[in-house]
């Protein structure tokens, strides 16, 4: 079976990743809020920054 990809989309605050928790099914994901966390040594983003990205 070939490999499969899906991609969630859509604008930040959308409800994406409450909708569809990816992380659930132990496969390999990505998730840029879950990166940006882990780049700010495990704290959620300040809202300055989560605007600016945005």
């Amino acid at each position: 079976m070939p490999p499969v990809m899906i991609i969630i989309a859509g604008p930040p605050g959308s409800g994406k990743s409450t909708a569809f928790p990816v992380s659930i099914f132990g496969v390999a994901h990505f998730n840029a809020d879950d990166r940006a966390a882990a780049l700010n040594g495990g704290q959620g983003l300040p809202t300055m920054i989560r605007q600016q990205v945005n």
